[in-house]
């Protein structure tokens, strides 16, 4: 997920959210940033369903999703710190619990 992901330019700043080891993040966005609120809620039951912590966390309205207009849109992803350069930085745990996560959610049936 890019905690850069922007916003029109008259909306405030934002700074990045998530912290590295901590779990994956689930996004939140305003309601007019295009995501589906059943699917955000079928993916945090899922992650309690295999006690995956997961970090709530806003993002820009101008995210990837956007073209998916219509469609059942969530934002996840994994705290990253210094994007885009060659020192990005993850934790391999906050990855493999995001895989976890994922794969209970598909296993369920979206």
């Amino acid at each position: 997920m890019d905690p850069h992901a922007p916003d029109s330019p008259d909306s405030p700043v934002r700074k990045p959210e998530g912290d590295l080891g901590k779990g994956p993040l689930l996004g939140k966005g305003a309601a007019d940033a295009g995501a589906s609120l059943d699917l955000i809620n079928r993916l945090r039951e899922a992650a309690q369903e295999v006690a995956i912590p997961i970090q709530e966390v806003g993002y820009g309205k101008l995210h990837d999703g956007k073209p998916f207009t219509g469609e059942a849109v969530a934002v996840v992803g994994v705290p990253i710190r210094f994007p885009g350069t060659p020192v990005e930085t993850l934790d391999m745990e906050d990855l493999d619990s995001l895989a976890r996560w994922l794969r209970r959610y598909l296993e369920e049936g979206p």
